[in-house]
């Protein structure tokens, strides 16, 4: 379930106007009860991993029950724009089997991740983003002036800053071969980028996202490295900084 509020959609007051309220849940109970769907929770360079679930050969992991729920503030005036969101996964009674279908270990309590995210931008040309209420999705302004070597114009330009921080339960990632995760249970990310958007149909992007974790065995890095023995061994760091460029073109 997922409810959008815009209290203030036809204010004439500018700084409420652009006002909006959000949440969502989701309940229910595990048909086939696997943490085979579960996803991974990808750090904000989508390059590497907070966690991963399980990992271990010849284990399997049962999940009972699962809920998603969070809630979110966004508030748009002329050309800035501010976001705040937080959204938290919980899980219930998790089983360790091992090839057999032996239990290894269980944990019958609930246990979370949390993501809080909070980012700021503003169009140094003077556009302003627009929220579909329909679709409850942002869409990108139009430039004022499309960019054109010819008219001298230069399309419009965005700047934009993120952070956000995770947390997830530690009694998940203990226990050694019988944990349910492994990686971060506790990191932030701090992102800064740019916008730089032709037309309506073509933009360019760069964000340079550094990723830092303070607990638990840190980031796991999905490409694995290789040993000297031509083994294949799993990568962990405590912190990253990657840059990501971006070109998006709409037909």
């Amino acid at each position: 379930m997922r409810l959008l509020l815009a209290p203030f959609k036809d204010s004439e007051h500018p700084y409420l106007k652009g006002l909006y309220l959000a949440g969502s849940y989701q309940d229910g109970l595990q048909s086939i009860k696997t943490v085979r769907d579960e996803g991974n929770n990808r750090t904000e360079n989508y390059e590497s991993q907070w966690y991963k679930w399980g990992g271990q050969t010849g284990k399997y992991y049962g999940l009972d029950k699962r809920k998603h729920y969070g809630g979110e503030l966004h508030h748009i005036c002329g050309p800035a724009t501010f976001s705040y969101e937080f959204n938290r996964v919980e899980w219930e009674d998790l089983t360790v089997y091992n090839a057999s279908g032996v239990v290894q270990r269980t944990f019958p309590e609930r246990y979370h991740s949390d993501v809080h995210q909070v980012w700021i931008s503003y169009f140094l040309t003077g556009e302003q983003k627009q929220m579909e209420d329909v679709f409850f999705a942002w869409r990108q302004p139009k430039p004022k002036k499309n960019f054109s070597l010819k008219e001298g114009t230069w399309g419009a330009w965005e700047l934009l800053a993120r952070y956000a921080f995770h947390t997830t339960s530690n009694e998940l990632f203990a226990g050694s071969t019988n944990a349910i995760l492994q990686g971060s249970s506790q990191g932030y990310s701090i992102t800064g980028g740019v916008r730089w958007i032709w037309n309506p149909k073509a933009r360019l992007m760069l964000d340079i996202t550094h990723c830092k974790s303070t607990e638990a065995n840190g980031v796991y890095n999905i490409s694995t490295t290789v040993a000297q023995n031509g083994t294949t061994a799993t990568r962990y760091t405590d912190k990253e900084t990657v840059a990501l460029f971006r070109i998006i073109l709409t037909p």
